[in-house]
């Protein structure tokens, strides 16, 4: 399925969303920490099996994916969560920084900044910085399961995450 039309996103039962949604999709996940990318991971593997989980360790990593992505024509993630703090925030707010000059106006996919921080200079950089939205980092498993399947049921579906570039303006 290539693209949507308007018969298909007035379909109550949010089939023809759900299809866009789960088709080649991939969740990135650029997390620093190895004991909380084993939470993150076992969580997001729970509600989201059918989803391609891609784990980068870093903002070099994050944005060579991302490139490599772009060059070999490989669909691009559907989401993104990303630590703020890959250990210091500067290094978050770049890679948010990156991500959006480096995708430009071809695709806007959501970026879900998750941190610790409740610091109010940390959520309003990364707004400002390009995030779509800002998670409070969950401290249990049951936590992370929680906001895992918030996130499957919000995201995927219900909301219409971005069309692939050559669906775009049709």
């Amino acid at each position: 399925m290539d693209s949507l039309d308007a018969a298909q996103l007035t379909d109550t039962s949010y089939s023809a969303v759900r299809q866009h949604n789960f088709h080649q999709a991939t969740l990135l996940v650029v997390e620093d920490q190895e004991d909380i990318w084993t939470l993150v991971h076992f969580s997001l593997a729970k509600y989201f099996s059918d989803v391609t989980l891609h784990r980068c360790a870093n903002r070099k990593e994050a944005i060579a994916y991302l490139t490599d992505c772009m060059a070999n024509r490989i669909a691009l993630p559907k989401l993104i969560l990303q630590d703020l703090y890959l250990p210091q925030n500067e290094a978050g707010f770049g890679l948010l920084k990156d991500i959006r000059m480096l995708l430009g106006n071809q695709q806007q996919i959501p970026i879900l900044v998750v941190s610790s921080s409740v610091d109010e200079a940390d959520i309003r950089g990364a707004y400002y910085q390009g995030a779509s939205f800002y998670i409070v980092k969950p401290q249990t498993i049951n936590s992370w399961l929680s906001l895992s399947q918030s996130l499957r049921q919000f995201w995927w579906e219900q909301g219409v995450l971005p069309l692939p570039e050559a669906a775009q303006g049709q």
